[in-house]
C-alpha cells in the first residue's frame, strides 16, 4: 500500500510488515516450478510479495492442487486464479480485500462508508460480504465476477468508470 503524504506516495511498512510474516518467495518459485502447465508472468507482474504465473485451463493442476503443493511446503499463501489465466501466489495475510480493510481502519473510515468496485475475478475479495464493504461490479466484468451475486454487492450496466458512477449514484453517494 502506498498513501499519498503531500506530493509524494510513502510506502505504509506497517501493511507491509503484517503481509510479509510467514512469506517465502523462494519456497513459492520452488514449488511452482514443479506444477505442470504453469508458466512464469512477465518480470513486470512480479515482486517480493506477490508470484504471478499463467495457467490456462484445463490444466495439469487444479488451483485446489497448487495450494494443497504449496500447504505441504509449509508456505501460507492466497491463491488467486482470475481471467481465465491469470494464477497470483500471495501471502495468506494479503489480498485486495485484507488491503482495503487495513486502509480504511488506519484512515479510521468505518466498512459502511467504504466503497469497492472491480471488473474481474481477482476484486472478489474485496467484495466479501464479511469486509462490509459497499461494492460495485462494473457492466464489463468478467464472467467470474459478474456471477457473484450476492448482498451488498450492485451489479451496474455500464462499463468501466461509468459503471463505477452507476453504482456510486445507486449507493446515495452521488446524486444522478
Amino acid at each position: 500500500i502506498w498513501v499519498l503524504h503531500g506530493d509524494t506516495y510513502r510506502l505504509d511498512t506497517g501493511w507491509r510488515s503484517h503481509v510479509s510474516v510467514g512469506w517465502d518467495p523462494t519456497a513459492v518459485r520452488d514449488v511452482m516450478a514443479s506444477v505442470e502447465g504453469v508458466a512464469a508472468q512477465p518480470d513486470e507482474w512480479q515482486s517480493d510479495l506477490k508470484a504471478s504465473y499463467f495457467l490456462d485451463r484445463p490444466a495439469d493442476a487444479s488451483i485446489d492442487d497448487i495450494a494443497a503443493l504449496l500447504e505441504e511446503a509449509g508456505v501460507a499463501a492466497n491463491v488467486v486464479y482470475s481471467g481465465g489465466r491469470f494464477l497470483d501466489i500471495l501471502p495468506v495475510r494479503a489480498g485486495k480485500g485484507s488491503a482495503v480493510a487495513w486502509l480504511a481502519r488506519e484512515l479510521g473510515v468505518s466498512p459502511s462508508a467504504v466503497a469497492v468496485a472491480g471488473d474481474s475475478g481477482n476484486d472478489l475479495d474485496m467484495m466479501r460480504p464479511d469486509l462490509g464493504f459497499a461494492s460495485i461490479v462494473v457492466g464489463n466484468a468478467s464472467d467470474e465476477l459478474a456471477a457473484h451475486r450476492v448482498p451488498g454487492v450492485y451489479h451496474a450496466t455500464a462499463s468501466h468508470a461509468g459503471g463505477i458512477r452507476e453504482g456510486l449514484v445507486r449507493l446515495g453517494w452521488l446524486a444522478a
